[in-house]
């Protein structure tokens, strides 16, 4: 992404963390996740539930994008992805809408899809030269019965853009 030109801004920063983990092509797994490394594997939002947290690509270009795919941090086996988040493009001017993708189960007498390792947004090709994921607020990461965990905080390992949709991916 950066390599492509891409410019990464966010919404805030957890003490400690940085932006570089979000687009260094490398994401946090069961098998190289180091404990101690939580800051070089991934960024964390400040820990604030009152305002919504948010990740943006810019490019000097527009690009062609068709699918997201954001891999959550892990913290010792334990993915952190939200409750609910939402890719949105500038268009025209203003960010509009194009995924969302929420941990609800599938069926109301399921339990909550609770720590995932990666959610992938798929949506009709955009021409835009800012993508966005945003975590509206408290809508951090819940467990299987959708209580909230970290609900103020968004953590990230690492955020995938494409062009066309792959399934080549976790």
């Amino acid at each position: 992404y950066v390599d492509n030109g891409a410019t990464v801004a966010v919404d805030s920063t957890f003490g400690g963390y940085n932006t570089k983990a979000i687009n260094d092509a490398w994401y946090a797994t069961d098998e190289n996740h180091v404990q101690s490394n939580w800051s070089k594997e991934s960024w964390a939002s400040s820990d604030n539930r009152q305002v919504d947290h948010w990740i943006e690509f810019e490019w000097k270009e527009a690009k062609d994008i068709s699918q997201v795919i954001v891999h959550w941090a892990n913290d010792n086996g334990t993915y952190y992805q939200p409750k609910k988040a939402i890719v949105q493009a500038w268009i025209d001017g203003a960010w509009v809408d194009v995924c969302t993708v929420t941990n609800e189960p599938d069926d109301p007498t399921d339990d909550y899809k609770a720590f995932e390792t990666t959610w992938s947004f798929e949506f009709n090709t955009v021409t835009t030269q800012k993508i966005r994921i945003t975590q509206p607020k408290g809508c951090g990461a819940h467990d299987k019965f959708g209580d909230p965990i970290r609900p103020g905080i968004m953590w990230v390992s690492e955020v995938q853009i494409f062009k066309e949709v792959t399934r080549d991916y976790d």
